[in-house]
């Protein structure tokens, strides 16, 4: 049951709000699974911006390579999202529905991380973040907010925004001090390191979503149940 009316109050200072916040995830365990999710798939997609960065830098050591490099990434990346937000993102979510559709993201970053173990350069690692990208902003943002959906209105405002700002946050600050550690300590080059680290991250993102999708199922029952209940009260009154 979500003690969403406490969130609801104006008076609550901010630091009782955040303890209350806090109180609310650890104590759902569909909360929490997002929260892992959200904070994996940052992790993740940081790590590949890097890959794709050092690749960049590797194949493009003169700034004006680099920027005409980058202006035509970022144009074709602009098309990409425009064509996956507009088209891909709703046929697939019609076609296969939400919880299929939630692995879509990882599986093509799976293929395009293993891609650049076996082969490694600018190519594999610009289509990879490319496609990391387009589909976060689209197919996953879709996904993500569907996710959301069981979760009773007043509760989600309040924990979304937390989710959207602190765990993501969080998720950066994470790749950033992986990326730190092994530039720091590693004997050899890192960047190899990096890869290896980014796939076992997703195959972690593959192992959390059976599990929201048993919590998506069983808080979507619970919360039609309640409002069935309060119906027939209702009703009964």
């Amino acid at each position: 049951k979500y003690p969403d009316k406490e969130l609801e109050s104006p008076t609550k200072q901010p630091d009782e709000r955040a303890g209350r916040i806090g109180k609310l995830i650890g104590g759902s365990r569909y909360l929490k699974i997002i929260a892992l999710v959200i904070l994996v798939s940052v992790v993740v997609s940081t790590l590949i911006d890097f890959q794709f960065k050092a690749a960049a830098k590797q194949a493009h050591p003169s700034r004006e390579a680099l920027a005409v490099f980058f202006s035509s990434y970022y144009a074709w990346l602009s098309a990409a999202t425009f064509f996956a937000q507009v088209v891909l993102t709703r046929r697939i979510l019609a076609a296969f529905g939400l919880m299929p559709s939630l692995y879509l993201t990882p599986g093509v970053l799976l293929s395009g991380s293993l891609a650049m173990l076996v082969w490694p350069g600018l190519v594999t690692a610009t289509a990879t973040r490319m496609a990391d990208a387009a589909l976060r902003n689209s197919l996953h943002r879709s996904c993500m907010e569907l996710l959301y959906m069981p979760v009773p209105a007043s509760v989600k405002k309040t924990v979304k925004t937390f989710l959207d700002v602190v765990v993501e946050r969080t998720g950066d600050a994470t790749a950033g001090f992986i990326i730190l550690f092994y530039s720091l300590y590693a004997m050899r080059p890192y960047v190899p390191y990096v890869h290896f680290i980014c796939v076992a991250l997703i195959f972690l993102w593959f192992s959390l979503l059976p599990i929201a999708r048993m919590g998506h199922l069983e808080t979507s029952r619970r919360e039609t149940g309640s409002r069935e209940l309060a119906v027939k009260r209702h009703g009964g009154s």
